[in-house]
């Protein structure tokens, strides 16, 4: 995830994608402690920065399985 400066960026480790209601749900192994709204993002730890604009995500190496036939 690169947030919206551009120039703070971290990883964070994937439990699973699931489709949800349009939409594809990321769900992390642990808590990130972000809080996002919108184009704010905030830490809720230390050292709890806040940055603004949209966040980018990126999952490098992704594959997709289709069901069905």
């Amino acid at each position: 995830m690169t947030h919206g400066d551009g120039i703070n960026a971290r990883g964070f480790e994937i439990a699973r994608v699931e489709p949800g209601d349009g939409n594809t749900v990321v769900i992390l192994a642990d808590d990130p402690g972000l809080v996002i709204d919108g184009e704010s993002t905030s830490e809720v730890y230390h050292p709890a920065r806040s940055f603004e604009g949209a966040n980018q995500f990126r999952i490098p190496c992704a594959t997709a399985l289709l069901q069905g036939g």
